[in-house]
């Protein structure tokens, strides 16, 4: 019934700092809650494709949304302590102070996999219409389309299997086996 959907949800506080401050001075912003990471569901036009997923702050007593930040399409979410994780806003830079690290971990791998497979979808799409007119950076990417390190999680603990794998051949050439389309197409244009 619900138009979104819920991907992840933690116990946190809301800090903020200015930007492209010489020293980063947090400041708490007085928001404690839940925080939910989520996106709108899919419609036939959407009225901004980069801004479908957000956070939202949802104040424990009242329980309404006393928050809400639309995620751009190129977010650097960055867990700068396990902790306490932080990313640029237009204004100023946000930070999450979570009371518990393993909620913390869950909501930062979500986070960093939802938006990540969002934009290899989105590129995919938007090539089949304007050729290769529009680069779209993906979130956890560097400029050269490389696979950053935080864009791996750790998995939690007896959790982890083995479901693909990609390499490179002794002549240089990507190998990939368990992969889905759209990962094989990614690869292939490497």
């Amino acid at each position: 019934p619900h138009s979104y959907a819920i991907h992840a949800a933690a116990s946190a506080r809301i800090y903020h700092a200015q930007l492209n401050a010489k020293q980063c001075q947090w400041s708490y912003s007085r928001l404690k809650g839940t925080l939910f990471f989520g996106n709108d569901k899919d419609t036939d036009t959407p009225p901004n494709e980069a801004e479908r997923y957000w956070f939202r702050l949802i104040d424990d007593v009242s329980g309404k949304t006393v928050w809400m930040f639309k995620v751009p399409l190129g977010i650097d979410y960055e867990v700068d302590r396990p902790f306490f994780h932080v990313f640029q806003g237009m204004s100023r830079r946000y930070g999450f102070l979570f009371s518990d690290d393993d909620e913390a971990a869950v909501f930062a791998g979500k986070v960093k996999a939802q938006v990540f497979k969002y934009a290899i979808a989105l590129k995919s799409r938007t090539r089949s219409i304007r050729s290769n007119s529009m680069k779209i950076r993906a979130a956890s990417t560097s400029p050269a389309g490389t696979i950053s390190r935080c864009m791996i999680s750790s998995p939690t603990p007896d959790s982890f299997k083995h479901v693909a794998h990609v390499g490179v051949n002794k002549d240089g050439v990507f190998e990939s086996k368990g992969l889905d389309s759209t990962w094989n197409d990614m690869i292939a244009e490497l």
